[in-house]
């Protein structure tokens, strides 16, 4: 799939789909305790903990493209080079 000019390959889905097993996991895991807190910090901490991963997960991603990118822009002839 391309998406703003970048290919997500079949890599991109699994590490989505852990990262949704593993925000589950945790979702499961405030139901558990969930009794023993209030509304608010139970809603607090489940979107924390799940956007944390997610938060995790795009940083990953954006860092493996900002490499891509510093690799395209080393292997790239400069401007003065093209100008010549």
């Amino acid at each position: 799939m391309k998406v703003l000019s970048v290919v997500l390959d079949r890599r991109f889905g699994k590490h989505a789909s852990a990262v949704a097993k593993s925000s589950d996991y945790h979702a499961q895991a405030v139901r558990h305790i969930r009794h023993l807190l209030t509304p608010k910090l139970a809603q607090t901490l489940a979107c924390s903990l799940i956007l944390m991963r997610i938060d995790g997960a795009l940083t990953s991603t954006i860092r493996k493209l900002q490499q891509l990118q510093n690799n395209a822009e080393d292997r790239a002839p400069s401007a003065n080079a093209i100008s010549r």
